[in-house]
């Protein structure tokens, strides 16, 4: 599966193609999304430059 994952903050993010999907364990609920299109404000990415 690919994915697009924020390991830390004020980081980039990373794109994997090889993430492997595991079992959610104990009080975890596996949520699968289909994305079409996304984006993220720009005055979201300047506030965020900010911090």
């Amino acid at each position: 599966m690919r994915a697009a994952i924020l390991e830390q903050a004020n980081q980039p993010i990373k794109i994997y193609d090889d993430v492997e999907i595991i079992e959610p364990r104990v009080g975890e609920v596996r949520s699968m999304l289909n994305t079409v299109a996304c984006a993220i404000p720009t005055w979201d990415l300047l506030m965020a430059r900010c911090r």
